[in-house]
């Protein structure tokens, strides 16, 4: 059986490191990812939401 202070060991490499950590037990491999990278917010994009928000107030009467 794989112990948690192993699995946790391979997360913090495939964390730290970007890359995917394997390990074989009884014949089968298992892998460890690091989550995706969200990618950043155009500012473009937040302020075409800001915009489209206003004016969505002023229509339905919020302020």
């Amino acid at each position: 059986m794989i112990k948690k202070s192993e699995l946790n060991r391979m997360a913090d490499v495939a964390n730290d490191r970007g890359v995917t950590v394997w390990v074989e037990f009884e014949g089968r491999r298992y892998g460890v990812t690091p989550p995706a990278a969200t990618p950043p917010l155009d500012d473009t994009e937040e302020s075409d939401l800001d915009r489209e928000l206003e004016a969505f107030k002023a229509k339905n009467g919020y302020r």
